[in-house]
């Protein structure tokens, strides 16, 4: 009986024991599970998700370890989130156009400059392949090379834009040179104006050394005629004196015109604010004009608002503008008027100054219109008789209502004279003073 109490016993208190066994090994895997669960969600994406305390010690430093795990990964896609934020925003107020190709040559990134380039209008959830975009035939070259030597290509090609065509620096190279085929990084960057700057600064120099090259050849010609003929052949003296006389007058209003356009175009020169009374102003430029309007038959005319009478401005400025202007009309009218108007009008980003020559001479071509404020272009002498000119008239015009914040506009048709407005934007405080009568005169 006591040997059977006995086996009872420790056959009773192995059941107990296999189901204490039982018991923790259900609840470790139903730990376990909760620890699959998570790591799903967190392969998923819910890196915010986390396992809740867990019993035992293996099971919790697992837990513990998972959490940590979790915690690392959050704080990691946070601060590549940051990054890609900072790279989005860099990106996007780059200037440079910025595409990123995947393997496939699908465009997998493309910044706002790029699309308005290449892609303007299009849906950024639509694929777009890169030889699509790439216009012309030298661009996607550039791209191909690169892709195929897997190396860094630089080189300047040439965009068609929507209103004129761009000179573009384009810099393509893999993103992991270690892995050919991978993804491709294609830099633009415009560099129209620098190219055009620099054509004109080239352009200048020509033109600038033919323009001295021509009086001054034209003087030695003359004094190399006066030691050949000699100073007792009055005639021929006489006739190379004023040779020379006339071609250092334009030698000096040429060097005048380069040194008033170096003056406008300099942008660390002071803008002052000068009280200017505009009808004194048209009416001195008229009256230096007065001699040359009376031997052509023109009529000199002022026409200036009672408003606009009183404008705060760099009196040098607008004086430069008028002179260069009338003198302009004059070289291109043989008869008829000149005249110079000014009136406020009121627009939506406030007031501004009217400021014009209209004059009826020949008038400009078409074709001239868009390129006569440019440095040394000269239209069509043959038209209208017109003495020969620098070229550099409008362009200081040009330069000097820019440095008033101001923009000009030209007026024209062959035979019906030409107008230039000056539009210039009138201070807050540049109140009109009102006398009651248009400021109108003839001179």
């Amino acid at each position: 009986m006591a040997i059977s109490a006995v086996a009872w016993f420790l056959a009773a208190l192995a059941f107990l024991g296999m189901l204490a066994i039982f018991a923790k090994r259900r609840q470790r895997t139903r730990a376990l599970a909760k620890i699959v669960v998570i790591l799903e969600r967190l392969r998923k994406g819910d890196l915010q998700a986390r396992v809740s305390e867990l019993p035992g010690a293996a099971v919790g430093d697992l837990a513990q370890a998972v959490n940590a795990l979790a915690g690392d990964l959050a704080a990691r896609a946070g601060e590549r989130q940051r990054e890609a934020a900072w790279f989005d925003a860099l990106a996007a107020r780059m200037e440079e156009g910025v595409l990123i190709a995947d393997s496939q040559d699908r465009v997998a990134l493309m910044n706002a400059a790029a699309r308005s380039r290449f892609a303007p209008g299009s849906e950024p959830s639509r694929t777009i392949f890169v030889n699509s975009i790439l216009k012309p035939a030298e661009a996607l070259a550039v791209y191909q090379e690169s892709r195929r030597e897997n190396a860094l290509v630089r080189r300047q090609v040439r965009v068609a834009g929507p209103v004129r065509t761009l000179t573009m620096e384009m810099a393509v190279a893999p993103i992991d040179a270690a892995a050919p085929g991978s993804g491709m990084l294609l830099l633009f960057r415009d560099l129209t104006e620098i190219v055009q700057n620099t054509q004109m600064k080239t352009d200048f120099v020509a033109n600038a050394s033919h323009e001295l090259r021509t009086p001054l050849a034209s003087i030695r010609a003359a004094v190399e005629t006066i030691n050949e003929a000699g100073i007792e052949d009055h005639q021929t003296v006489a006739r190379c004196v004023d040779i020379i006389g006339g071609h250092a007058l334009r030698l000096q209003m040429l060097v005048q015109d380069l040194l008033d356009l170096s003056r406008t175009e300099d942008a660390r020169a002071m803008v002052r604010s000068d009280r200017i009374d505009l009808r004194e102003a048209a009416e001195f430029i008229m009256a230096t004009f007065g001699a040359a309007a009376v031997e052509k038959q023109i009529a000199l005319n002022t026409d200036i608002a009672p408003d606009a009478r009183v404008f705060r401005g760099d009196e040098r400025l607008i004086m430069l503008i008028l002179k260069n202007l009338v003198d302009n009309s004059m070289k291109f009218t043989s008869a008829g008027h000149v005249s110079i108007r000014a009136r406020r009008v009121s627009t939506g980003m406030g007031a501004t100054l009217q400021l014009e020559v209209a004059d009826t001479g020949c008038g400009i071509p078409a074709e001239d219109q868009q390129r006569v404020f440019e440095r040394f272009y000269t239209v069509n002498r043959s038209r209208g008789g017109a003495v020969r000119g620098t070229g550099l008239g409008l362009a200081i015009v040009k330069h000097a209502v820019g440095a008033m914040g101001g923009g000009v506009e030209l007026h024209s048709e062959p035979g019906r004279g030409a107008t230039v407005r000056c539009m210039l934007p009138i201070p807050d405080d540049n109140t009109p003073e009102q006398n009651g009568q248009a400021a109108t005169s003839a001179v």
